[in-house]
């Protein structure tokens, strides 16, 4: 700006191509070299390239303004092709040193982009980079009967990550490994005969004593197994007697034996996915 001529440059390593429409495009390294400008006519010769090239200082939070002035005097185009056409365009690269001690960040994990691991269900699935953000879609069939979601990044829980309605888990900003639960609820039971839980509500004398109850599981969701069922029965007070777990009797079928003191009864049943790995999510 205060007409400082910091260097001169000479091109080298140029090559030259014409397109179709007739731009012709130019493209070279510039090499910084010494010069010398006569006193008397202005006339600038070069000399050597540099062995140390610098442009010019830079000091810190001071901005530095830098014009290029380019002449062109070759065997293909001179400065006369130029003024008649005067439509040159041109990018310059400028290169940027400091002898300032350089500190490495410390964040090492962003620093090597460190990836990682995401586990469903005790089984890892996937991996995520440092700072992304991932996501898993619950599909449907298991969405219908989700309990809860709960999300891990290293040891802190991650809060509203899943949709309820889409069924998406969604950490973003990874910076640990991120485990996730997935807690589904108890299939619902249905007894045969159907009129078994309403005698006893009644409070009837016990018409099935010393015989066997049975029922079926039904609208066990797809992927799905029966991993064990328990029995509990409920006296007149609401108190839970003494569970039983029950062996199957035939494919998701069981029977359990009426008591004397029971009013009511409760079946609780745990699943178990048939694939324990889930699907890859993104």
């Amino acid at each position: 700006a205060d007409g400082t001529v910091y260097g001169v440059a000479r091109a080298t390593s140029a090559t030259t191509t014409e397109a179709a429409d007739g731009t012709i495009t130019w493209v070279g390294k510039l090499e910084l070299c010494s010069y010398a400008v006569n006193a008397e006519t202005g006339y600038v010769s070069v000399g050597n390239a540099l062995e140390s090239p610098v442009l010019c200082g830079l000091n810190q939070n001071q901005p530095q303004r830098v014009s290029a002035m380019v002449s062109l005097d070759g065997n293909d185009i001179t400065n006369a092709d130029i003024l008649a056409e005067g439509n040159l365009s041109g990018t310059l690269n400028l290169q940027f040193s400091s002898s300032a001690e350089l500190v490495p960040m410390e964040n090492s994990a962003l620093k090597t982009m460190e990836s990682y691991d995401v586990t469903i269900g005790g089984t890892k699935v996937d991996t995520v980079e440092q700072g992304g953000t991932y996501t898993y879609t619950i599909d449907a069939a298991t969405k219908e009967v989700v309990q809860s979601v709960e999300v891990l990044m290293g040891n802190a829980a991650v809060s509203n990550a899943y949709d309820e309605e889409t069924g998406v888990i969604t950490v973003p900003n990874a910076s640990g490994d991120i485990t996730i639960t997935i807690t589904k609820q108890k299939v619902h039971v249905q007894f045969t005969p159907g009129n078994f839980a309403y005698e006893y509500a009644t409070g009837a004398e016990d018409p099935t004593k010393g015989t066997e109850v049975p029922f079926k599981l039904l609208n066990i969701p797809e992927g799905y197994k029966v991993a064990s069922v328990t029995y509990t029965p409920i006296d007149a007070e609401g108190n839970d007697g003494t569970p039983v777990p029950l062996t199957p009797v035939a494919e998701n079928e069981y029977k359990i034996s009426a008591q004397q003191t029971m009013v009511d009864c409760r079946i609780d049943v745990t699943l178990e996915a048939t694939d324990q790995t889930p699907a890859q999510g993104g």
